[in-house]
């Protein structure tokens, strides 16, 4: 049978994840750094197409592994691309490009929504179906019109693989369960309750209702992202080789909502220290600039000197050539003595310096030999 949905835990606070908390105030520190830099941008293009690609995933609309994902967030989301990567028909891949521009307009919307202040009402809600919907006709796999927009008619309960039925929110109960949620949101969210836990409790119990037709999973996942994107974080990124996401669901179910907590937490964790990166990179990308410039000024410093100060500088090294090759000559000398000793008077041996200035002829003579002994 179906149970209501319960309100947050007495104790929020106990579910938080603290190491959230200081990357979120490291990367509100470093925010700033990336926004002037079109890096930051480049960074949410990607994730966004990331999230649009794999709510999709998740929710079978099409289906591909996550090398097609990877190459469609580098290179941008195109039918063609899609069919060769993807190896779908050009009438399938012509239809999955349709559904992930609408969840890209969907991100979209929910970034606008936080820039905007809105406040999370059933209308936006179901705003957010229709467009997840727009070029979605059937539900699922079944020849039946969906409805877009608008909460369901009749029951929507899938059976599991053991036979049972999952009971949701019985279609004459869905008003009465969305406006609960939605009234114990804001409660929450005026008192401040960390975002993983708020969007956990959010997600789980909106699953819990489904109440629409087809479409929940990708709508639960929107309000998950909504929540962390309203905390000055980043989108939910939920992908299909995170097994442990819906038994973490179904523990939810059972009333364990703590499991789901971490896991949402570690999502975001990966995000903000993408970011991190990003960041990382466009300072070392500005510390090379400044090395290069650095290094430039010298070479132009060295260029303007006077003729008379490089002159003297190949003298100095003339000078050290002449002292190492006396070093040299004393080793050979010594090397030579003993060598000597111990020596067949019939083998052939010898030991020498041999030294030539820069301007000498024999300066490049020895170089194939000095080559080969690297190597050897």
């Amino acid at each position: 049978m179906y149970r209501k949905i319960a309100p947050l835990p007495d104790q929020p606070a106990a579910l938080a994840v603290a190491e959230l908390r200081g990357l979120e105030t490291v990367w509100q520190e470093r925010k700033a750094s990336l926004e002037g830099s079109g890096s930051l941008q480049e960074f949410l293009v990607r994730l966004k197409r990331d999230w649009a690609i794999e709510t999709g995933v998740i929710e079978r609309l099409y289906t591909w592994e996550r090398g097609v994902t990877e190459v469609l967030i580098e290179r941008g989301i195109s039918t063609s691309l899609i069919a060769h990567a993807g190896g779908l028909t050009q009438a399938e891949a012509s239809q999955a490009k349709l559904l992930i521009d609408d969840q890209l307009d969907v991100i979209d919307g929910l970034f606008e929504v936080v820039k905007g202040d809105r406040p999370l009402t059933e209308h936006l809600i179901r705003g957010l179906h229709q467009n997840f919907t727009l070029h979605q006709d059937y539900r699922g796999g079944v020849r039946v019109p969906l409805l877009k927009g608008a909460y369901k008619r009749d029951p929507n309960n899938p059976r599991r693989a053991d036979g049972t039925m999952h009971e949701y929110c019985p279609p004459e109960l869905v008003d009465e369960e969305m406006g609960r949620l939605v009234a114990w949101y804001r409660d929450a969210e005026s008192n401040a309750v960390a975002p993983e836990v708020l969007s956990a409790w959010l997600h789980h119990r909106f699953t819990q209702i489904h109440p629409f037709q087809d479409g929940n999973g990708r709508v639960a996942r929107a309000l998950a992202s909504l929540v962390f994107l309203k905390a000055g974080v980043f989108p939910l990124v939920i992908r299909k080789q995170d097994a442990q996401y819906i038994d973490l669901l179904e523990q939810a179910d059972r009333g364990e909502l703590g499991p789901l907590v971490p896991f949402f937490a570690e999502r975001q964790k990966k995000s903000i220290l993408a970011a991190l990166a990003a960041d990382y990179e466009v300072q070392r990308v500005e510390q090379i600039h400044e090395i290069i410039g650095a290094a430039v000024g010298v070479l132009e410093h060295r260029a303007r000197a006077h003729e008379a100060e490089i002159e003297q500088v190949v003298e100095i090294a003339e000078h050290l050539r002449e002292l190492a090759r006396q070093q040299l000559a004393g080793i050979a000398a010594t090397i030579d003595a003993s060598i000597r000793k111990v020596a067949n008077a019939t083998e052939a041996w010898n030991s020498g310096v041999s030294s030539a200035s820069p301007t000498d002829k024999k300066a490049s003579w020895f170089y194939r030999q000095i080559v080969d002994v690297a190597r050897a």
